[in-house]
């Protein structure tokens, strides 16, 4: 009998609930900030990838 392949893992596997990403880091000494978010917002049972822009210039 053939293994079945394993399936590779996701945040929805988790079992974590809703899941966003923020990664930030201070640059140039500390001067600066580097952001990276992702648009995503959650509201009971409604959800939108692309809903809000979580960071500003």
């Amino acid at each position: 009998m053939t293994p079945k392949p394993q399936k590779r893992s996701s945040p929805a596997d988790w079992r974590v609930g809703n899941v966003t990403v923020c990664i930030a880091a201070l640059a140039e000494g500390g001067e600066k900030i580097v952001m990276a978010s992702d648009a995503r917002a959650s509201f009971g049972e409604f959800s939108s990838d692309r809903g809000v822009q979580k960071t500003f210039r």
